[in-house]
């Protein structure tokens, strides 16, 4: 066991993975509590801009 927990975002073809040790939160319910409404409000704004970033690579002549 590698002691992380592993959260994962996905959003089309973009995905984001946090990694936590398990000594920085202690416990699931700890993990539930830092992903909060602004945590995944980042993830959904960083997800924006990665997509922003893949059209304009997939749209040049």
């Amino acid at each position: 066991m590698n002691d992380k927990y592993l959260v994962k975002f996905e959003a089309g073809p973009m995905e984001q993975i946090f990694k936590f040790t398990v000594a920085e939160v202690k416990s699931v319910e700890n993990l539930k509590k830092l992903i909060n409404e602004e945590f995944i409000e980042t993830c959904r704004a960083r997800f924006n801009e990665m997509f922003l970033q893949l059209k304009a690579t997939t749209t040049k002549p």
